[in-house]
C-alpha cells in the first residue's frame, strides 16, 4: 500500500489528510469561571449564593437552639438524622417528579416552600415557645423538600449551560457551596453572639430564599422538553434499571457511597482530634473545619480549571486516591498544624470526587433520565452521610479515632485502585464519556435487549 493512503471499505485508497493549519489540535484552553459567560448562570449563581449561605446559618442556628433546649448531646444528634433521613429515602422520587414537570417552575415552588420551615423557627423562638420536637418536625420538613430541591437543581444547569461548560458549572457549585460553608456559620455565630437568640438566623435563611426565587424568574434560557408521563412507581424502576444498566453510571455510584461511608464521615471524629490528640480546644476544632474548607475551595477552582478535559475519569480516580493517601497520613499525626495542613489536601481532593462524578453521571444519561440519575446521585452522596457517620462513630468506639480514619481511608484505597483496574481493562481511562442524546423506544422496552442500544462498556 502507497504510504500515506487508507484502504477504504470497498478497497479503494484515499490519501490521508496532511497535518496543516486546518488539522491541528487545538490546544486544551484553561478557563476557570467559562459557565459565568451564560447570562442565565450568572443569574442563578448569585442567587443560589445567597441562599445557600442562609441555610449554613441555619444549620448552625438549630443545633445551638436544641442544645440550648435540652443540654443533650443525644438531641443533636437525633435531631441531626431527623432532619437529614428524607435525603436517604427521596430524592429518587423528587428526581422522577423532576422529569415529569417544568424544572425551573418546580425549583421555585420547591424554593419558596423551604422558605416556611425557617421563618417559622424564627416566630417559635422569638415568642419563646420553641420546643425540641418542632425543631425536629420543622428540620424533617425541611429536609423533605431538600431531596425534591436537589436532584431539580442538578438536572436543571444543564439547560442553562449546554454540555461543553456542564463540569465548570459542577465545580463552580462546588466553589459558592464551599465558601458559603465558611462564610455562613461565622455569620451565624456573630449573630447569635450579638442577639443572644437564633431568631435572626431563621429570619435571614427564610428570607434568603427569596434571592433564588428571583434568579430562577428571570432565567429565559432554553429548558429541555419533561420526559413522557408515566406512573411514579414504573418511572423509578425505569432509572433503577438504567442506572444498573450502565456501568460507568452504576460503577461511579458505587465509588460515591464507598466515599460518603468511609471518608467524607470524617468530620464528625474532628471533635476528638482538636480536644483529646491535638488539645486545641473548640476554637482549634473550628480552625480544623476551616481547614477542609479552604482545601474544597482550591479543589473546586481547579477543577472548574480543568473542565474542558474530556477523559474524566482518571481525574475521578486521582480524587479518591488522594483524599484516601491524605486521610491516612492525618491519622497518624499528633501536631495540630500538621493535621490543619493535611485537612487542606483532604478538602481538595474531596472537589475532584464529587463534582467530577457529578458530570460523568449528567454526561453518560440521556436528557430524560437525568433528573432521577441526579436523585440516585443525590442519595449516594446526601443520604449516605447519616449512615457514614454511624460507621464512623462505630469504628471509633469500637477500636479509636486515628484508627477508624485509617480503616475508612483503607477501604477509600482499595475502591480507588479498584475503579483504576476496571477502568483500564474497559477502556474508560483513556475514554471520552459520550452521552446518549436520546434513545427512542422506552426504557422499559428496551431493556429486554439493553446490550443493543445502551452502550455498555462505558
Amino acid at each position: 500500500m502507497r504510504r500515506g493512503s487508507v484502504i477504504g471499505a470497498r478497497g479503494w485508497r484515499a490519501p490521508m489528510p496532511r497535518p496543516n493549519a486546518t488539522h491541528r489540535i487545538a490546544p486544551m484552553r484553561i478557563d476557570t469561571f467559562a459557565a459565568l459567560r451564560h447570562r442565565d448562570y450568572r443569574v442563578f449563581f448569585i442567587g443560589q449564593l445567597i441562599t445557600v449561605i442562609g441555610r449554613n446559618m441555619r444549620m448552625v442556628a438549630v443545633s445551638w437552639l436544641v442544645y440550648e433546649l435540652t443540654d443533650s448531646r443525644f438531641m443533636l444528634g437525633a435531631v441531626s438524622a431527623v432532619g437529614s433521613l428524607p435525603m436517604l429515602l427521596l430524592p429518587s422520587i423528587g428526581g422522577a417528579v423532576a422529569d415529569r414537570l417544568n424544572k425551573r417552575r418546580m425549583l421555585i415552588v420547591v424554593e419558596a416552600l423551604s422558605a416556611v420551615p425557617p421563618l417559622l423557627l424564627a416566630f417559635l423562638v422569638w415568642t419563646g415557645s420553641a420546643q425540641v420536637w418542632q425543631v425536629a418536625v420543622l428540620s424533617c420538613l425541611g429536609g423533605i423538600l431538600h431531596a425534591f430541591e436537589m436532584p431539580t437543581r442538578h438536572s436543571f444547569v444543564i439547560d442553562m449551560v449546554g454540555r461543553d461548560d456542564l463540569m465548570n458549572a459542577i465545580a463552580l457549585n462546588s466553589t459558592l457551596f464551599s465558601g458559603a460553608r465558611v462564610i455562613g456559620p461565622a455569620v451565624a455565630g456573630l449573630l447569635i453572639y450579638a442577639f443572644d437568640s437564633t431568631a435572626p438566623c431563621f429570619l435571614i435563611t427564610g428570607l434568603g430564599f427569596s434571592a433564588i426565587i428571583i434568579a430562577l424568574a428571570l432565567t429565559r434560557g432554553r429548558e429541555r422538553k419533561p420526559g413522557k408521563p408515566q406512573p411514579l412507581a414504573a418511572s423509578l424502576v425505569e432509572g433503577l434499571r438504567y442506572a444498573r444498566s450502565r456501568r460507568i453510571v452504576s460503577g461511579v455510584l458505587g465509588i460515591l457511597i464507598v466515599l460518603m461511608v468511609f471518608a467524607a464521615s470524617y468530620s464528625v471524629l474532628l471533635p476528638v482530634f482538636a480536644k483529646d490528640i491535638f488539645g486545641a480546644g473548640p476554637r482549634g476544632l473550628g480552625f480544623l473545619t476551616t481547614s477542609a474548607g479552604i482545601g474544597a475551595l482550591i479543589g473546586a477552582l481547579i477543577v472548574a480549571s480543568l473542565a474542558r478535559v474530556r477523559k474524566r475519569v482518571p481525574l475521578l480516580f486521582g480524587g479518591v486516591l488522594g483524599y484516601s493517601i491524605a486521610l491516612f497520613c492525618f491519622s497518624f499525626v499528633q501536631r495540630f498544624s500538621a493535621g490543619a495542613a493535611l485537612l487542606v489536601f483532604v478538602g481538595l481532593a474531596s472537589m475532584c470526587c464529587t463534582p467530577t462524578a457529578n458530570t460523568i453521571l449528567q454526561s453518560s444519561v440521556p436528557d430524560e433520565m437525568r433528573g432521577r440519575i441526579m436523585g440516585l446521585y443525590a442519595m449516594s452522596v446526601a443520604g449516605m452521610r447519616p449512615l457514614g457517620s454511624l460507621t464512623m462513630g462505630t469504628l471509633a468506639e469500637w477500636f479509636d479515632a486515628p484508627e477508624a480514619i485509617r480503616i475508612g481511608a483503607c477501604i477509600c484505597g482499595a475502591c480507588g485502585v479498584g475503579l483504576f483496574i476496571v477502568g483500564w481493562r474497559r477502556g474508560w481511562l483513556a475514554r471520552e464519556v459520550v452521552a446518549v442524546e436520546s434513545r427512542p423506544p422506552p426504557v422499559l422496552d428496551a431493556l429486554g435487549s439493553a446490550s443493543e442500544d445502551l452502550p455498555r462498556g462505558r
